[in-house]
């Protein structure tokens, strides 16, 4: 049974966490930071992405300056009072509302033991210069400063124990950010109401990483240090119940058609799907294994034959991985979608606007749009020891950073 503890989270100062919460280090490169950044001294890019704040040849070519200066900006916020560390053992309810959908979780510590007995379990390989990238960063600040993204299986009994501590507490802050996302946080401090909360997540037999995977095991080699501050037996996450999650398509935009027309394309594709022409100007796919394909200005609804895939394969029945096999491998001789130029990936936040936009603009020459996968089927890849095909899950909105850290005793 998985590990669940609460902590004492540094926090910005509830009138400010508006201002210092930033979306994750991950999703954006560093001239996109420097943006969300400018003229918000307060903005916690300044810690998870402080390349914005070092010179960009200095940034490049020596890592250890970037550190640097997380470390310093981090203590600056600390120093100044922007961040204050709660005084007693925490969790915290977070949620957040995208137009109507709310996600809530709870924040709290899970142990690194689990993660290396696969009571958390992944679904993603992990690269190591990436792993090294944040082992680095969360050695120079002595702490984790943004948490990962779990789920638990459904649980309807817990939920409403978050619930009613929820709507018995006022919030700590409420504020919508820049995407239009409100977000909130409650704390929970009373001894009946962890204990009640720890008790039912522990009675679970494995958590999920949904997003984070190499947060997860750079928290995990962090445990190997003998540094002093930076020992580490926990990893600080957000967990939510998979029903309760919002998964978003990951589509595709190809660029390179082999020299192959628009007639020989559709004939390859009918070996494999119905195909169907779409009058609508932005037909989006209604079920598992089914595609909205646009190319030379028209939309194609593609719908995968009986036997053209095993529906008993956790991987092989992943939409993402039908598309990979059937169509850019089989069709235009793409094997590996993580390293061919050839081959680009949109997130679902994006929509079929962009990938017609892109169409029509001669940026690509073929847009596909996948849809969502499940966290069912995620957490049954999961379950079976297996990996999630490349590019398959965009969960949105994304886990807001500087809303609370997990200092290193």
């Amino acid at each position: 049974m998985p590990t669940f503890k609460p902590f004492a989270a540094l926090r910005p100062r509830n009138e400010l966490a508006g201002e210092v919460s930033c979306l994750p280090y991950d999703v954006m490169d560093t001239e996109e930071a420097k943006s969300m950044a400018s003229g918000n001294p307060l903005s916690f890019l300044h810690v998870v992405r402080a390349d914005i704040d070092v010179d960009s040849n200095g940034a490049k070519d020596n890592p250890a300056l970037v550190e640097q200066k997380s470390s310093e900006n981090f203590q600056s916020f600390v120093n100044d009072g922007t961040l204050v560390r709660d005084t007693s053992p925490c969790l915290y309810i977070y949620e957040q509302n995208m137009d109507g959908f709310i996600m809530t979780g709870i924040v709290g510590l899970c142990s690194v033991r689990d993660y290396e007995s696969d009571a958390i379990k992944k679904h993603e390989h992990t690269l190591p210069q990436k792993e090294e990238d944040r082992i680095r960063h969360f050695i120079a600040c002595g702490a984790q400063t943004e948490p990962v993204f779990f789920v638990y299986r459904n649980d309807e009994a817990l939920f409403e124990v978050i619930l009613g501590i929820r709507d018995s507490k006022e919030a700590e802050f409420d504020f919508v950010d820049d995407f239009g996302v409100n977000q909130k946080l409650w704390k929970v401090d009373e001894a009946g109401d962890i204990e009640s909360i720890v008790s039912m997540l522990e009675a679970h037999s494995a958590f999920y990483i949904a997003d984070g995977h190499h947060r997860t095991a750079s928290a995990a080699k962090i445990s190997g240090y003998s540094q002093g501050k930076v020992q580490n037996e926990y990893v600080m996450a957000t967990l939510f119940d998979e029903a309760r999650v919002n998964i978003l398509s990951y589509n595709r935009l190809l660029h390179d058609t082999a020299g192959l027309s628009e007639e020989e394309i559709l004939s390859k594709l009918k070996e494999n799907f119905n195909v169907n022409k779409s009058t609508e100007s932005l037909p989006t796919p209604s079920r598992l294994h089914q595609y909205s394909l646009y190319m030379g200005g028209k939309w194609h609804i593609l719908d995968a034959k009986d036997g053209s895939f095993d529906p008993g394969h956790p991987v092989e029945a992943i939409d993402a991985q039908i598309a990979q096999t059937l169509i850019f491998d089989k069709i235009f001789g793409i094997p590996d979608p993580r390293t061919d130029h050839r081959l680009s990936f949109a997130g679902g936040i994006r929509g079929l606007k962009y990938l017609k936009e892109q169409v029509d603009a001669g940026e690509a020459l073929i847009g596909l749009a996948l849809y969502p996968v499940g966290m069912d089927q995620v957490a049954n890849v999961a379950d079976m020891g297996m990996v999630m095909p490349p590019k398959s899950t965009w969960f949105e909105p994304k886990l807001r950073s500087g809303l609370f850290a997990y200092i290193y005793e």
